[in-house]
């Protein structure tokens, strides 16, 4: 019985996560983030409204004989 480790006590020698994965998926979700508020704040067609510049009305229309 002296061989016997509690698996409860003991910690796993392998990595525990975070590094670069982590730090790029950071850096995505703030780039997201920023581009939805950049969407939202009217950067991107948002200020200007295309005007639709009506027909001349002096055009006279004669009907065929």
């Amino acid at each position: 019985m002296a061989d016997y480790r509690d698996p409860k006590v003991t910690t796993p020698t392998g990595r525990k996560g975070g590094g670069m994965g982590r730090w790029i998926g950071i850096v995505i979700a703030v780039i997201v983030i920023l581009l939805l508020l950049a969407w939202l704040g009217g950067w991107w067609g948002g200020g200007e409204v295309a005007t639709v510049v009506p027909a001349d009305d002096t055009t006279v229309v004669v009907p065929a004989e």
